[in-house]
């Protein structure tokens, strides 16, 4: 492991070696190193950060290099969390003090028969996260796992900015945390637009992730490939997951058609006619919306010199430096944003709504609800025929729409035995006069008579 070469850091020239004597030590050495009595934190994570940049050939060289930090600082070290890339390759490793985090409390610390043994965790905050670079031949001391960068990346990353807004917030990250320099900072800077939250706003995902997933689905279905099982119970544990998220999707429907959701504003015409338009899910995020549009205010109105469109600049409370431009057309009755949520989501934005409210509107107009987001969103099949498409294509549209229909109403039919006879009475003779209008009726006795194999 030691013969392996150093890398040097992308800002000094020298090799990288910490106290030649280091790498000539037995490993087991470096893992019996004894802490002090205390653990000087501030002194630890000053001395920390120096290590950032640093470069190595290897994780176990960045370990044993970290070990020897230790030694050389009179605490012990151990292995922190790591994290994997989607295929399975570590990307980060965290080393940090072995007095680093907290002990758990106990449930029951009065009436325990033995003392307590000694306290070694005291939120010591030395540590330091290596990161695998993109060729994940190299590793790099990084402070990319400070819990400060942490929260002011994810805030430049889902923030809504504008791509200017955004510039300025990502050189000044940068240069906060000094990090210039860093591979992954590096990296990240370059492809800024595949990430950032500033650059596909305006294009409409429908508030998709890039993953393209269902996390629910994958939580749900990671639960049944856990276990070794054989192929077929494998295949029959999806497919009941599977109805079981159907059922819970339907129920959903069923709650936004038949019950209401609590409103909690004053606005009570505009979140009414949320209410009757949106599922309830929806809701929540519009409601979300509605609530904050209190902390936005008019600072000037623009008439436009047709007369046909309003031009409003708002700022929020405390942040006057940030404008947001609002234009409204009385003939169309389109709000344009330059927040351009609603375009990116399909929901008003927060500024949208402060400005119906300012407008006296007691309801939505037409341009600000997709239908999407609508309790009649899956009832909106296509009533045509379109020309481009093959009958075969056509068929399975039909047949989504309609299986969604009537799944709605086998789970309302389901609640009573009454209701439940009915539905099913109903189905039945609607099927066979369907068949008979089809002429299926032979095709499918045919189909019984030659499928009804037995074993021998």
């Amino acid at each position: 492991m030691f013969n392996e070469p150093l890398l040097t850091s992308p800002s000094t020239p020298r090799p990288l070696n910490l106290h030649n004597k280091f790498f000539a030590m037995d490993h087991t050495d470096a893992y019996n190193v004894k802490p002090t009595e205390e653990c000087h934190e501030v002194h630890n994570v000053d001395e920390s950060d120096k290590l950032v940049g640093q470069l190595f050939c290897s994780r176990d060289q960045a370990w044993y290099f970290y070990m020897g930090f230790a030694r050389e600082h009179g605490f012990s070290a151990r292995k922190g969390t790591t994290r994997l890339e989607v295929e399975g390759n570590m990307k980060t490793q965290e080393f940090c003090c072995s007095k680093e985090g907290f002990r758990v409390s106990k449930v029951n610390t009065i009436d325990c028969q033995r003392a307590h043994t000694p306290v070694t965790r005291t939120r010591c905050k030395a540590r330091v996260v290596v990161i695998a670079t993109n060729t994940n031949d190299q590793w790099v001391i990084t402070n990319i796992g400070d819990p400060k960068f942490t929260t002011t990346f994810s805030k430049c990353m889902a923030s809504w900015w504008t791509t200017k807004e955004f510039d300025i917030q990502w050189r000044s990250v940068v240069s906060e945390f000094n990090v210039e320099k860093h591979p992954w900072v590096i990296e990240k800077g370059n492809t800024h637009h595949l990430w950032a939250q500033a650059y596909p706003t305006g294009h409409f995902f429908a508030n998709i992730p890039s993953t393209q997933r269902c996390e629910s689905m994958n939580a749900s279905l990671a639960i049944a490939l856990k276990h070794k099982k054989i192929y077929l119970d494998v295949v029959r544990e999806i497919k009941d997951r599977i109805s079981r998220m159907c059922m819970n999707e339907l129920k959903a429907d069923y709650l936004s058609s038949h019950t209401k959701p609590f409103q909690i504003t004053k606005l009570v015409d505009l979140e009414s006619h949320a209410v009757e338009i949106f599922t309830r899910e929806s809701f929540r995020a519009f409601q979300d919306e509605l609530l904050r549009e209190t902390l936005y205010r008019i600072e000037e109105e623009i008439e436009s010199l047709s007369d046909e469109c309003q031009h409003y600049i708002l700022s929020k409370y405390k942040e006057k430096n940030r404008i947001f431009e609002i234009s409204f057309d009385y003939r169309t009755k389109t709000l344009i944003c330059s927040y351009k949520k609603f375009e990116t989501i399909g929901l008003p934005c927060r500024h949208q709504l402060h400005i119906l409210k300012h407008l006296d509107y007691t309801y939505f107009p037409g341009t600000l609800i997709q239908s999407r987001w609508t309790k009649d969103a899956k009832a909106s099949a296509p009533s045509y025929v379109d020309l481009n498409v093959s009958p075969e294509v056509m068929q399975m549209v039909r047949f989504v729409a309609l299986r969604s229909t009537s799944s709605r109403l086998c789970y309302i039919a389901s609640k009573a035995d009454v209701s439940f006879k009915t539905a099913r009475d109903e189905m039945k003779r609607q099927i066979e006069e369907l068949e008979n209008s089809f002429g299926l009726n032979d095709l499918v006795n045919q189909s019984i008579v030659v499928n009804n194999v037995r074993d021998p």
